[in-house]
């Protein structure tokens, strides 16, 4: 966030409201997103809007664990030791 702050005042900001909308919508559809290399439990789920990111998580119940929130040009999977399940 603060490199997007850095290059323009205000960009930081829509980066983390960028990311809380897209919580917002795994938290309500979890199914909707695909499974990460058909990997379970993991799905992603994509920033399309402004940013090159992925969001990485899984779910059990009623709870969504982001494990990570990933450039899309970083080396895929690096996350998945955070997952303590």
């Amino acid at each position: 966030m603060l490199h997007y702050e850095e290059a323009r005042t205000g960009l930081g900001g829509d980066f983390l409201d960028e990311v809380d909308a897209l919580a917002a919508r795994i938290a309500e559809r979890p199914l909707e997103f695909p499974l990460w290399k058909d990997a379970r439990p993991y799905r992603k789920a994509v920033m399309l809007k402004r940013f090159p990111f992925v969001m990485y998580f899984r779910f059990s119940g009623d709870e969504v664990y982001v494990l990570a929130v990933a450039h899309g040009k970083r080396e895929p999977g690096y996350w998945v030791s955070r997952d303590e399940t």
